[in-house]
């Protein structure tokens, strides 16, 4: 199981003892999310998907809830199926540094990966109902390699729970299955944050780090409604994925902002027309 969590909080002392001390979430911003329709960095998307009808007839493959998407399959030969990694349950209480200019890395070295825009009009409406109820949804996206490009097929939503500011997925085996039937393999994952804008939370760092070692292009999408704004962010892989690979510490814990732990993903491309295939395991 795993868990993602928001809002700040600090440790303090008081007396001989630590404790958490709940602060005033801290607004940040992301200065390299871009809202232009169709960039790189970031989505953009006028009067936002809001005006998505909420019952979406489920096409076929979707995204988890009870626990952040299962880590995916390994992708070298076949997808075998990755033990959960712990995850601790933490508030988003500090957003880890977001920028390319320290990491040193060249990602264009890494394959293309290619989204439908489908990939978030489809999930935000989706997502709708617990959007509007402040809870996070989130999904887990496959798909194939076609000429060297990562293609995003499907979009997979598992059974699951979720908070204001924590999401939890269920039942991951058929997550799996459904892949190992399709021969699919794992692209990403995507949530929300209902009420805050788009970044990678340490909980967010400690779930999608299973993703980006089992595969170099792995990205995660976070999708903010209420400040209009999808951001596609990966690890930097020269300090934030061996790092947070490390990490070996529970509960809630900071992360160092510098150098930067995650960036925005520049090797994804967004595809207007490409088709989208959604399976909603909530339903099943």
């Amino acid at each position: 199981m795993k868990q993602w969590k928001g809002k700040k909080e600090t440790v303090v002392k008081k007396g001989d003892k630590l404790e958490l001390d709940k602060g005033t979430p801290t607004n940040y911003t992301i200065p390299s999310i871009a809202k232009v329709p169709g960039s790189i960095a970031g989505v953009h998307y006028p009067d936002s998907i809001m005006n998505i009808p909420a019952d979406v007839p489920p096409a076929t493959p979707v995204p988890p809830l009870p626990s952040a998407p299962p880590p995916p399959p390994t992708t070298a030969v076949s997808l075998n199926k990755v033990n959960d990694i712990a995850l601790p349950s933490v508030d988003r209480s500090k957003k880890p540094s977001d920028t390319s200019v320290h990491d040193r890395y060249d990602t264009s070295v890494l394959r293309r990966v290619v989204v439908p825009v489908k990939v978030m009009t489809l999930f935000q409406a989706m997502a709708q109902t617990n959007t509007h109820k402040n809870i996070e949804t989130c999904g887990v996206l496959t798909g194939k390699l076609e000429k060297n490009e990562l293609i995003i097929t499907h979009m997979i939503v598992p059974k699951q729970k979720g908070t204001s500011d924590s999401c939890m997925t269920s039942n991951e085996e058929e997550i799996f299955d459904y892949q190992d039937q399709h021969n699919l393999i794992t692209i990403g994952w995507i949530h929300t944050h209902p009420t805050q804008t788009a970044f990678l939370s340490s909980v967010d760092l400690h779930t999608h780090c299973p993703y980006q070692l089992l595969m170099p292009e792995a990205i995660a999408i976070v999708c903010s409604p209420k400040y209009n704004e999808t951001g596609f962010f990966i690890l930097t892989p020269n300090y934030g994925l061996p790092f947070i690979a490390n990490c070996r510490k529970s509960g809630f814990h900071p992360h160092p902002t510098e150098p930067p732990l995650f960036k925005v993903a520049d090797h994804v491309r967004i595809e207007n027309s490409a088709p989208l295939e959604v399976l909603d395991l909530r339903k099943a």
